[in-house]
């Protein structure tokens, strides 16, 4: 991507559409600051862009097999209280509230209490959001969609939600980043 320049309001639904490898999870870990722009700057809330920002979550994808892993659903969202550290979470008594609260948020509390291998591969999508439509019918991909949308609303967050296609994402969104060929577009969208 070149010559790049937006500005995304606080409490907007954006969605992120392109391709397959046309760079958006790339776009997510710059704003992340995982990885540093080619060029020019990224800044979050007025701050430039930095790992383990309190005012970021990120839901990253995840393609490894998680047959050998002895998580639970629970341990994998707890782990997002402290991003910024790796390992098994620690967490005190508000942070476990925190997380309690997060999975009953998204009606996922029973499901977070399975080992993470003995769920199917939906369901892992729907608890840690990973590619959260991909394999999903119109009706399931629907839920998530609406789910994300009652979320950002209810607490006037920003969402930044990368999908391969538009059809999902309408109704909720509020702005279009398109990114292809090179480039990227940045547009309002009216529902």
């Amino acid at each position: 991507m070149s010559d790049v320049s937006l500005e995304i309001s606080q409490g907007l639904f954006v969605g992120v559409l392109g391709p397959n490898g046309i760079g958006k999870t790339t776009l997510m870990r710059a704003v992340l600051g995982l990885i540093p722009p080619a060029g020019g700057g990224i800044r979050v809330q007025g701050q430039p862009a930095g790992r383990g920002n309190p005012a970021i979550g990120y839901i990253p994808q995840l393609r490894s097999n998680v047959g050998s892993m002895r998580l639970r659903g629970w341990d994998f969202v707890a782990s997002a209280c402290n991003g910024h550290r790796c390992g098994q979470p620690t967490l005190d008594k508000a942070a476990r509230r925190e997380v309690a609260w997060a999975l009953e948020t998204v009606d996922a509390f029973e499901l977070a209490r399975r080992p993470l291998p003995e769920t199917s591969g939906g369901e892992r999508q729907r608890l840690l959001l990973d590619a959260p439509l991909i394999s999903l019918d119109p009706r399931h991909q629907h839920g998530v969609v609406e789910l994300v949308r009652r979320i950002q609303q209810d607490f006037g967050i920003t969402v930044l939600f990368s999908a391969h296609e538009l059809n999902s994402l309408l109704g909720a969104i509020d702005q279009v980043l398109y990114l292809g060929r090179g480039q990227a577009r940045w547009a309002p969208w009216t529902r």
